[in-house]
């Protein structure tokens, strides 16, 4: 598998367009959910194509997490907006695995957490990445004769 530069370009520049929006204020939290909501997917999907969807501590790939390196404690000190928008950053997340992010976070109730799902990262890697046997497949291979 193949990762398809295209589609990691327009979603890296789609994500840093929202987080422009939001610093300058253009997104109203109540208005604007659907462009909030894909900020945050595209950032979750961003870490986990930079991390290779392995946990960026241990290396393993399974029950994959997502941490916030700007935690809920900042949120007291800056405006939401800019809270949430460095938050979701891609730069701001790592991906860990779900015994990992739980050393993270002693004391929280973490235990609830659930790791992303199988079909969520392969939905993912579908998106991202170019099955070249297929496209290989797919090629009428001319025959001179």
């Amino acid at each position: 598998m193949k990762l398809n530069e295209q589609v990691l370009r327009d979603n890296k520049q789609q994500h840093t367009q929202i987080l422009s929006k939001i610093l300058r204020k253009e997104y109203n939290f109540g208005n604007n959910k659907e462009a909030l909501d894909k900020y945050q997917i595209l950032g979750r999907e961003l870490v986990l194509i930079y991390s290779g969807f392995k946990c960026e501590k241990c290396g393993c790939s399974n029950n994959l997490t997502i941490h916030h390196m700007i935690t809920r404690d900042n949120k007291q000190f800056v405006p939401f907006f800019k809270y949430y928008a460095q938050r979701n950053y891609f730069n701001s997340l790592v991906v860990l695995c779900k015994s990992h992010h739980n050393e993270l976070h002693p004391k929280a109730k973490l235990k609830k957490m659930k790791a992303i799902p199988t079909k969520t990262l392969q939905e993912i890697k579908d998106k991202y990445y170019i099955n070249e046997e297929l496209i290989n497949e797919n090629i009428p291979i001319k025959v001179e004769g």
